[in-house]
């Protein structure tokens, strides 16, 4: 991208002193489809109005089959679109059949519901799509349970409902699919919690007869079918070849420079840099993550910077504002910060004014990491390393949309690790994807869930295989 050249950096970024270290153009990719009639009864096929990707096209044959699926491919490839067409088929065969659909956060689930209910709309199956959390009306509840075709939900809510499932009888006892959205989030302990209640969900449609399909989707990943039989005690197929275009990326690695106020500093302190860490004396990555996204903005691309805390959104957004109110250009950009603890009509007016291209940039937290629909932004900066590669793909994931062309950029933070990326690009671009963690050996918690799954029905040898081993069912 011209933008990126070094040659206008040195013309339109005040103080370019070569941050930028690497770049790497990733080419842009052509989709490759199978007509939806291949897949769908012919009235759907028409109503959906496109092809489908083969990786979903996959997908749904082997649901249809009878196995359940890990689909494991970046960000806007169409995962939703899997077990949200399985359902309207299975719907079809059984028109009592019911879908759960558990998401990491309650926002995530909110946006997926006016998707999902469009699609359904769209192909005149009128199905209700409903929402079910902490923030649901009592008075809805009742209804929602007894009604609702798709409920959306999550790990945490389940854990609460499913001591009153008598009450979800009519949904448990017909669902014929479960969907764990995001499933890389369910990782580390919050994933070992999230693998037991799963399980116990597993043991409570059993007991209503109730045998779904199960759809994990999760970013690119290095064991999708060991994390989905983690998290659910299931057997699964992967779906990991990516078949949806994509336009060019440019991705940048960009160091910060020399703060020569710091070092001139040491060097009147009677220090000597030399036999200092060089780290100590560069910009601070915040400040330059501000101006590069100021940069980008004032070029006319729509830009997301992924900051590491709350408060520092906050901050990246008034350095934003300020380091193109102070480039030469004197341009204003219209910036927001965007993170969990704001209020949901705030977060939703950002989200919506992103997808309307209102909004010039927005400093988040890895809450716009996930799946949440924000249309196509033009480019992301990320303010240091964000500790993983599934991590860093997951965010440079959020600009392009289909075949448009994206730019990504990585701000080297003052840690070791930031330090080794940006020496060895190697690290980020050749090296396989980390896997996801969950471990289920834990006693305590164990035994925590084995307690509360006894309170929810008698525990008998049948649980052995969803609730653990025999042997260690038997020993607790």
């Amino acid at each position: 991208a011209g933008i990126l050249d070094s040659a206008h950096f040195e013309d339109t970024f005040p103080g370019y002193d070569d941050q930028i270290v690497h770049t790497r153009t990733q080419p842009a990719e052509s989709a490759d489809t199978v007509p939806a009639s291949d897949v769908l009864p012919d009235d759907l096929a028409d109503r959906l109005g496109h092809d489908l990707y083969t990786h979903q096209a996959d997908a749904i044959g082997r649901l249809r089959e009878g196995g359940n699926v890990a689909i494991a491919t970046p960000t806007a490839s169409g995962k939703t679109l899997v077990y949200a067409l399985y359902f309207a088929l299975a719907k079809r065969e059984d028109p009592d059949a019911r879908a759960i659909v558990c998401y990491p956060t309650k926002a995530l689930a909110r946006d997926q519901r006016d998707a999902l209910a469009e699609l359904y709309d769209r192909l005149g199956l009128g199905l209700r799509v409903a929402v079910y959390d902490g923030d649901t009306p009592s008075n809805e509840r009742p209804e929602i349970r007894e009604q609702a075709d798709v409920v959306l939900t999550n790990a945490a809510g389940l854990n609460v409902y499913l001591a009153h499932h008598t009450h979800w009888r009519e949904c448990f006892g017909n669902c014929a699919l479960l969907a764990i959205d995001e499933a890389h989030a369910a990782s580390g302990i919050h994933g070992m919690h999230v693998a037991w209640v799963l399980r116990r969900l597993r043991r409570i449609l059993a007991f209503y007869d109730a045998d779904p399909r199960i759809v994990c989707t999760s970013a690119t990943i290095g064991n999708p079918a060991e994390h989905a039989n983690r998290l659910t005690g299931e057997d699964f197929t992967v779906i990991d070849e990516d078949a949806s275009p994509r336009g060019e990326r440019d991705i940048v690695l960009w160091k910060p420079p020399v703060d020569q106020k710091a070092l001139n500093e040491a060097r009147a302190n009677n220090l000597d840099p030399s036999e200092l860490d060089m780290e100590e004396f560069r910009v601070s990555a915040g400040g330059e993550a501000a101006k590069v996204t100021a940069h980008l903005a004032m070029n006319e691309r729509q830009t997301l910077q992924f900051c590491s805390a709350r408060q520092g959104t906050e901050i990246a957004a008034r350095k934003i504002g300020g380091a193109a109110a102070d480039h030469p250009r004197d341009n204003y950009i219209d910036t927001k910060a965007y993170h969990g603890a704001l209020g949901k009509k705030t977060r939703r007016a950002i989200e919506d004014q992103l997808k309307q291209g209102q909004i010039d940039a927005v400093a988040s937290t890895n809450a716009l990491e996930l799946g949440i629909d924000i249309g196509g932004i033009d480019a992301t900066v990320t303010n240091g390393y964000p500790g993983t590669r599934q991590s860093f793909w997951q965010q440079i994931g959020r600009a392009g949309r289909g075949q448009t062309d994206a730019i990504s950029v990585l701000v080297g933070g003052a840690d070791a690790m930031d330090s080794y990326i940006l020496d060895h690009p190697s690290y980020l671009f050749e090296d396989d994807v980390e896997n996801a963690v969950v471990s289920i050996d834990n006693e305590q918690v164990y035994a925590d869930h084995l307690c509360v799954a006894a309170k929810e029905r008698p525990l008998s040898e049948d649980d052995a295989g969803i609730l653990g081993d025999e042997d260690r069912l038997k020993e607790m």
